[in-house]
């Protein structure tokens, strides 16, 4: 089966919700060399698609879901002048979306969730400073879906362009290699574990 979405486009973020049948598409550069604000939503279970929009039209953003709770998130990213710092958030059980903030704009980052703890995290990326060079974070936003707070950590290392994977049942968010401003290589690899605090390790 080959469905196409509203718009063609790249540098999407993308997102699950299993529990609600829905995958979203949201944001990416269309054929126009255009940031877009579309999302795209397809409903397994009608078969249908909808779109919906983000509060602002960007690109190289980053996703991640709860699906317990049914939220989708989709932050962060780089627009038609800026990094962006806005987190657009979708409750399936509501349909309603929210936004949220980012300590800091930056595009190229990194989104993981744990679900069973309720967390979605956002790490690392690229960010634009006053004079248009470009900043590299090491900053971990977190939201934490039960006191629905957010607080911010940060990795040992600013980067971004690394690997992410986590172990839901254990609570553990690994990040893992990336690039730094001068585009060199890292071999650290960082862990967060959602029972006490993030931790480090050399890989």
């Amino acid at each position: 089966m080959c469905s196409p979405i509203s718009v063609g486009r790249y540098q999407m973020g993308s997102a699950a919700l299993p529990g609600q049948g829905l995958a979203l598409f949201a944001g990416g550069v269309d054929y126009l060399n255009s940031y877009s604000a579309v999302v795209d939503v397809y409903n397994v279970v009608t078969n249908t698609w909808s779109t919906a929009a983000l509060s602002e039209s960007r690109a190289y953003l980053s996703a991640a879901a709860l699906p317990e709770q049914g939220l989708a998130f989709f932050g962060g990213g780089y627009g038609p002048r800026y990094s962006s710092a806005t987190v657009d958030i979708y409750n399936a059980v509501s349909r309603n979306w929210t936004t949220a903030v980012l300590s800091l704009a930056r595009d190229s980052l990194t989104a993981v969730a744990l679900p069973l703890q309720g967390l979605v995290m956002f790490a690392g990326g690229s960010s634009d400073a006053l004079d248009r060079s470009r900043l590299i974070s090491s900053a971990v936003d977190i939201y934490n879906a039960s006191s629905r707070t957010w607080t911010v950590s940060n990795m040992s290392t600013p980067r971004w362009r690394f690997a992410s994977a986590v172990l839901p049942a254990q609570g553990l968010a690994y990040f893992g290699g990336g690039l730094d401003i001068n585009q060199d290589m890292f071999d650290v690899l960082d862990v967060y574990n959602a029972s006490s605090e993030i931790g480090r390790a050399h890989v």
